[in-house]
């Protein structure tokens, strides 16, 4: 057990998840300071303060969600849920993080502090009250995902466009949405769905919405937002965006095995290309034409 403990903290704290907190260099690629390598470490060393957060957030849930996680096909792996990890030594553990990671950012950045302290108390929150509530619990995880955009903002004293911030919570919507009837498709395969929260026709016409939504915010941010010239030339990463969001529905869709959505498009290589496809487009258009 001493020997696996390493391990299992590790995968505990779900580092292949920490990937929702790169929002924070999106204030850095958009306010044309990408190169700028004050401001790179600043942000570098903001994005491992989060993963610090977000690793003693995963704890926190899975202490919570534990009996219920053990029924699950796919949750009952997780350590803890899986007798792996005991609740004594993921909540030390969890702890740990939550203490050194705020130290750390409110000495050294205290705006930034804030700010991360807000989205602790918040993911926290989520699994305690606001997870069963409906509405509440995806407009709560798509705020979790627009306060590291801004404290990315914060970090290196920049304004944003409110589109840009418009499309992360958009983007945040479609990605919890996804997860939920991902989770709901599964649970029907297995004959364990319960539609007293949601139904997935009612999950699939929000889905609809939000997509349509973060498109049209995407889109309005290209000519728009302050700061863009009038060539317009960012109006060139839409058909990257469409196509992302369009495969990610489209992986969520698939039939539902041992991989999540999120899982499934950090391994699906025409996402991966799109997404590279979209940053590379993104910098030569704000960095060289406009």
């Amino acid at each position: 057990m001493e020997q696996q403990l390493p391990q299992a903290l590790l995968r505990g704290i779900r580092p292949n998840q920490w990937v929702s907190n790169l929002v924070v260099y999106a204030p850095l690629l958009f306010s044309q300071n990408l190169f700028d390598p004050g401001m790179l470490v600043r942000v570098s060393v903001g994005f491992v303060l989060l993963c610090g957060l977000s690793g003693a957030v995963f704890l926190t849930n899975d202490i919570i969600d534990r009996e219920q996680d053990r029924r699950h096909p796919r949750r009952r792996q997780r350590p803890i849920a899986a007798g792996q990890l005991s609740i004594r030594q993921a909540g030390a553990a969890a702890g740990v993080l939550v203490v050194v990671s705020l130290a750390v950012s409110l000495l050294w950045q205290p705006a930034f502090g804030l700010v991360a302290a807000g989205y602790l108390a918040l993911m926290v929150a989520y699994p305690l009250a606001l997870r069963s509530i409906p509405i509440v619990d995806v407009l709560t995880v798509a705020a979790g995902l627009l306060l590291r955009g801004v404290a990315g903002a914060v970090l290196i004293d920049v304004t944003i466009s409110p589109w840009l911030y418009l499309s992360v919570a958009g983007l945040g919507l479609i990605l919890v949405l996804g997860r939920i009837q991902y989770e709901m498709r599964l649970a029907e395969v297995l004959g364990t769905l319960e539609t007293q929260k949601y139904t997935l026709e009612a999950v699939a016409r929000m889905n609809q919405l939000a997509i349509a939504l973060t498109l049209i915010v995407y889109c309005l941010y290209t000519f728009l937002a302050p700061g863009l010239s009038f060539g317009y030339y960012m109006m060139l990463t839409i058909p990257f965006v469409i196509y992302g969001i369009f495969r990610y529905r489209y992986l969520s869709y698939q039939r539902p095995r041992k991989q999540s959505p999120e899982q499934l498009m950090l391994l699906d290589v025409p996402l991966l290309i799109d997404v590279g496809l979209w940053a590379v487009t993104t910098v030569i258009v704000l960095y060289w034409l406009e």
